[in-house]
């Protein structure tokens, strides 16, 4: 009896002292961003969208995550009509260097000129879904996983981001968003360098000694398991410093997280019976797609409105 006892001591220490070991997954890469369409029509229900009655209509609100369909959001301070029309996302190919020929994101932000703080936020052009089916087999819903989602995320240890500067001396701030809808910002650091470079990123709130953790047990079926998802990129400009137009470049954000679950097979498949994580998540998916898809269609009726001729043409003969 005593022998065992030494034994289980001597192993409860070996598993106290052992380092966590942890993943390492991209949560995004903008070169890696296939197949992430959305079908706002079909997830929001025809009866959202009655007015779209064209397969042209229906074409015109699929939108992917393609750095393009990005926005710019600008503080309420900096929202003036140059600000705004000259502060928007493209698909940038790199032609040089380490990453030629790779996409990235690239976002042309125009701050004011006037000496007060101002920010501004590049924004997916939707909220990433966190389960997605890619394709009628994926059951579980893989579709957004390393393109902006990662599932089953306990402690974040490190982000690593590879961003281009410029030389400014604004900063950069990532704004990531969790199962509960809490946002987690993690500063990245000043632009003012030069060139591609990957930025890491310690989370000073990190423990790496399991015995000096603060031990708990996630609940299990129904409660979400833990994700984080990509909400937003933030450059703070300061007041004192040089304003106008802005660059800024995005190539991937990876990190290294400790799991939150160690999954384990179960004797009875909770969500087959109950469908409760199911039903919580189309009605989530439902709402966002029905709000993304009237602004699609607004903007797309819109610019059926607009004026085509230039003011140089000459106008036509009667």
């Amino acid at each position: 009896m005593k022998r065992w006892s030494i034994l289980f001591s001597i192993l409860l220490v070996f598993i106290l002292v052992t380092p966590v070991l942890a993943e390492r997954n991209f949560l995004i890469d903008f070169n890696n961003l296939e197949n992430t369409e959305l079908d706002i029509v079909k997830i929001a229900g025809p009866n959202a969208f009655q007015s779209v009655k064209t397969d042209e209509e229906r074409k015109n609100l699929l939108i992917s995550l393609e750095p393009k369909n990005w926005e710019v959001q600008l503080s309420p301070s900096s929202r003036t009509i140059e600000n705004i029309t000259n502060s928007y996302v493209q698909t940038v190919k790199v032609t040089r260097g380490q990453y030629a020929g790779q996409t990235v994101l690239g976002a042309r932000i125009h701050f004011p000129t006037e000496k007060y703080n101002a920010w501004a936020k590049v924004i997916p052009p939707y909220e990433i879904p966190s389960y997605e089916p890619s394709n009628d087999q994926d059951t579980i819903g893989n579709k957004y996983v390393g393109k902006g989602v990662l599932r089953n995320v306990g402690a974040i240890k490190n982000l690593m981001v590879t961003v281009r500067g410029l030389n400014f001396p604004h900063s950069l701030t990532i704004r990531l968003k969790n199962q509960n809808d809490e946002y987690i910002d993690f500063f990245v650091g000043y632009l003012d360098f030069a060139g591609f470079i990957t930025i890491t990123i310690d989370n000073p709130n990190y423990i790496s000694d399991v015995r000096k953790r603060m031990l708990k047990k996630y609940p299990l079926y129904p409660v979400e398991e833990p994700y984080i998802k990509l909400d937003s990129f933030i450059v703070y400009r300061h007041g004192d410093q040089i304003g106008g137009d802005f660059l800024l470049y995005v190539k991937s954000i990876e990190m290294i997280y400790d799991l939150a679950i160690l999954k384990q097979e179960q004797e009875i498949d909770d969500e087959e019976i109950w469908h409760i994580l199911r039903d919580r998540r189309e009605a989530k998916k439902r709402a966002e797609a029905a709000r993304v898809g009237i602004i699609q269609l607004l903007r797309w009726e819109e610019q059926q409105k607009m004026a085509t001729e230039s003011s140089t043409e000459q106008p036509a003969t009667k």
